[in-house]
């Protein structure tokens, strides 16, 4: 009778356990959002920016282009490992690799630099507010 009294209130534990977990969207658990910043010497944003994503391991990538703020969104990523690119004439471009997404939203800024300039093009991951 302990034994079966011990069973049912296991059982039990693990069946609220579960619910619990699936009461949570997978939505929210696997995606998210990025907002990506270009800036251009002398510290300006960049507009009409072509901004690249591609997911590890997929053929899937997301294209946006800046706005008058230097500023591109991509919303409703699928949660993975992207690598962001930012290709402009007369640029170094970029390539900044490793931008997580899993239920958060992140930020890139990038910074061009001209091409052929001593210092290359670069980027910055942050947590975005």
């Amino acid at each position: 009778m302990v034994k079966s009294t011990l069973h049912r209130r296991l059982l039990l534990a693990v069946s609220l356990g579960a619910l619990a977990i699936s009461a949570v969207p997978a939505s929210a658990q696997v995606t998210g959002s990025l907002l990506v910043t270009v800036m251009a010497p002398p510290a300006q944003p960049a507009p009409n920016v072509p901004v690249k994503l591609l997911l590890a391991g997929s053929p899937n990538t997301h294209q946006e282009v800046t706005d008058k703020a230097g500023q591109a969104r991509f919303s409703d990523l699928e949660g993975g490992v992207y690598t962001a690119t930012v290709s402009l004439d007369g640029y170094s471009p970029v390539t900044c690799p490793g931008v997580r997404i899993v239920g958060t939203k992140r930020e890139v800024v990038i910074h061009l630099n001209p091409a052929g300039e001593e210092r290359p093009s670069s980027c910055k991951l942050a947590e975005a507010g």
